[in-house]
């Protein structure tokens, strides 16, 4: 979930979080983020045949998912200025 590392500093500073607790789920997240991506890259690697021919395009899959939101964001506000 790269877009929710992105924009959870925000989140908590418009929310007004406390730094000790920011920083205990900032750290925790991280944690499991890497351990996670680590142990489903380890796991797949090791159960799916071929893997490597999948690699590139799941990277371009997710890649344009992180940028489908903006795009979206980038038409509504086109047509928005279109229409008025």
């Amino acid at each position: 979930m790269p877009i929710v590392r992105t924009f959870a500093p925000i989140v908590a500073g418009v929310g007004k979080m406390r730094y000790p607790t920011f920083l205990f789920f900032n750290i925790i997240g991280g944690a499991l983020w890497a351990l996670g991506l680590t142990l489903v890259g380890f796991y797949l690697g090791k159960t799916v045949p071929n893997i490597d021919a999948y690699i590139l395009p799941l990277i371009l899959f997710v890649v344009f998912l992180s940028i489908l939101p903006g795009v979206a964001h980038l038409l509504r506000a086109r047509r928005k200025t279109i229409n008025h």
